[in-house]
């Protein structure tokens, strides 16, 4: 099944145009990442996608459906969001706000109580946020707070995921990790959309890039397909060079002198 698709979209404000006529579709079961430089309209894709955005022109189908006619509380159960810039003096302890990821979960006649405290419990420790849960969630350094904003997602266990650069302020273990989960939500045929900076993150991990500069697709594919030196160097208006990974069956990107 598809998860989402975008035809078409367009997003602008004023004399400015974010989005330019993206046509994009991600499967249940695909990783895609979205990477590129800034300004190049990603944060904003992730927004229309969520339905946060509504777009100049073109639309989005989420689960088949045009998303402009799924009610708020179905969309909710249908896509799960990590923004970019969360609200960082949330008042509640850890354990509450991922809890918040079950909220939606209230409409399902066959949801139970245990199942909330299950997933809950599983993405605290999918995250390695376990021993965060009663701390209040506005104390959290900045990779902390990035941790249990993920878990909220990953409780939410929603078909679709939407993340704007999940790995925002994590160590090299975390980021590891974290992207391991994603990969790994995949495989439970989620359609994942993430936009990250990492170009070797990317690499590894996802099954297909999505490469974009100035609010348009400049290449898609796998990685091996749009990491390619030409096009990375023009996109990101600096010299770049890429080789085998010497132990990772991937390309290594590289920047150039």
């Amino acid at each position: 099944m598809t998860g989402v698709t975008a035809r078409a979209l367009t997003y602008a404000v004023g004399n400015a145009t974010l989005v330019d006529g993206v046509d994009l579709v991600v499967s249940d079961g695909e990783f895609v990442a979205v990477v590129g430089p800034n300004g190049a309209g990603k944060s904003t894709l992730i927004g229309l996608l969520a339905g946060d955005l509504r777009p100049s022109a073109g639309g989005v189908e989420l689960l088949g459906e045009d998303l402009a006619g799924v009610p708020v509380g179905e969309l909710a159960l249908r896509r799960a969001v990590l923004k970019e810039q969360g609200v960082a003096d949330i008042p509640f302890d850890v354990r509450a706000v991922v809890a918040m990821g079950r909220y939606p979960h209230r409409l399902d006649p066959n949801n139970t109580q245990l199942a909330d405290i299950t997933a809950v419990g599983e993405a605290l420790d999918r995250t390695s946020t376990s021993h965060l849960a009663g701390r209040v969630f506005a104390t959290l350094s900045g990779g902390e707070r990035t941790r249990v904003s993920l878990a909220r997602v990953f409780a939410q266990d929603a078909p679709v995921l939407l993340l704007d650069e999940p790995t925002t302020a994590l160590d090299v273990a975390h980021q590891e990790r974290v992207m391991s989960q994603m990969q790994f939500e995949a495989r439970r045929e989620r359609a994942v959309v993430a936009v990250l900076h990492d170009l070797n993150a990317a690499a590894y991990y996802a099954d297909r890039v999505v490469l974009m500069a100035e609010g348009s697709i400049r290449a898609e594919g796998p990685p091996r397909g749009v990491f390619v030196e030409n096009i990375l160097s023009e996109v990101y208006r600096q010299r770049m060079r890429i080789i085998d990974h010497p132990f990772r069956d991937c390309p290594l990107i590289l920047v150039a002198d």
